[in-house]
């Protein structure tokens, strides 16, 4: 994990889009993205843990913060998950029909029935 950690590989993709935007019309850009960089219909991601002693503003407490994922467009769905002070917040990222929005309510609700109770 260190090894992946101080790689700089994943950041290539970037690289990459900035050199087809920068090279070819937008036109031929857009139709070279998918090829440099898919986008997986659904995922989740793991923004990580959010450093308490680091969110300094002008001497205000922090009671509660989270993260959201990215926007996402048709038929895109995603759950982020933020942790702070040792507690996990999800959250969901979609755009799609109302039928899609019952099925992922659906969703959500199981996975949170499968998550552990805290007393």
């Amino acid at each position: 994990m260190d090894k992946q950690k101080k790689s700089f590989a994943p950041l290539k993709v970037y690289s990459e889009l900035e050199e087809t935007y920068q090279h070819h019309t937008l036109t031929q850009a857009k139709k070279r993205f998918p090829s440099i960089y898919r986008i997986p219909v659904n995922g989740m991601t793991n923004i990580g843990i959010i450093d308490e002693h680091k969110l300094r503003f002008s001497g205000l407490s922090i009671r509660d913060v989270f993260i959201s994922g990215s926007i996402k467009y048709a038929p895109y769905f995603q759950i982020a998950v933020t942790t702070f002070q040792k507690r996990m917040t999800f959250s969901t990222n979609f755009y799609g029909t109302n039928e899609d929005k019952a099925f992922i309510d659906s969703f959500i609700t199981d996975l949170i029935n499968h998550l552990p109770i805290q007393s």
